[in-house]
C-alpha cells in the first residue's frame, strides 16, 4: 500500500514538474505585445478562421477580443487562457486545465472547428449559413447567388 502511494506521489511530482516546465515561458511578452500563448493560439486558429482582427481589452487583466467571422461566435485570448463564446455554447479553459499551451490550443482549434462545421449562425445580409450541398431557402439579398 505505501509503495503504491509512493509511486502515486512521484508519478504526480514528475507531472507537475512537466506542466511548470511546459508553461514556463507561456506568459512571456513578445515585442507585439502579444504572449507566446496568444501567439500560438493564434497561429492554430488562422489556417481555419483566416486573418482574425482582434483589439486589446481589459483594464486589470489585458486581453484580446473579437468575433469570428460569419458566426456568433466570439473569441477571448488571456495571456495563458481561451474563451469562445456563442449563444449556445462556451468554450472555456485555462492553463490548469491543459499539459501544455499546444494542448490547450488544439482545444480550442477543436472547438472552434466543430462550431465551424455546423454553424446555424445567419450571414450578415439575413441569409442562414450554407452548408456543403445544402442550398439555401431564404430569398438572396444584394448580389445574385
Amino acid at each position: 500500500m505505501i509503495t503504491r502511494l509512493t509511486r502515486w506521489l512521484k508519478r504526480r511530482r514528475l507531472a507537475s514538474a512537466a506542466r511548470a516546465s511546459a508553461w514556463r515561458d507561456a506568459q512571456d511578452l513578445g515585442s507585439d505585445g502579444l504572449t507566446n500563448f496568444q501567439r500560438l493560439a493564434l497561429c492554430a486558429l488562422e489556417p481555419l478562421t483566416g486573418h482574425l482582427t482582434l483589439t486589446r481589452a481589459g483594464s486589470a487583466e489585458s486581453y484580446l477580443t473579437g468575433s469570428l467571422c460569419g458566426t456568433d461566435l466570439v473569441l477571448y485570448l488571456y495571456a495563458d487562457e481561451a474563451q469562445v463564446h456563442g449563444t449556445k455554447e462556451r468554450f472555456i479553459a485555462e492553463k490548469w486545465d491543459y499539459d501544455s499551451p499546444n494542448a490547450l490550443a488544439n482545444g480550442l482549434v477543436s472547438f472552434v472547428r466543430a462550431r465551424l462545421q455546423s454553424n446555424p449562425a445567419p450571414h450578415r445580409d439575413g441569409r442562414e449559413a450554407s452548408h456543403p450541398g445544402q442550398s439555401s431557402s431564404a430569398p438572396s439579398r444584394g448580389r445574385e447567388r
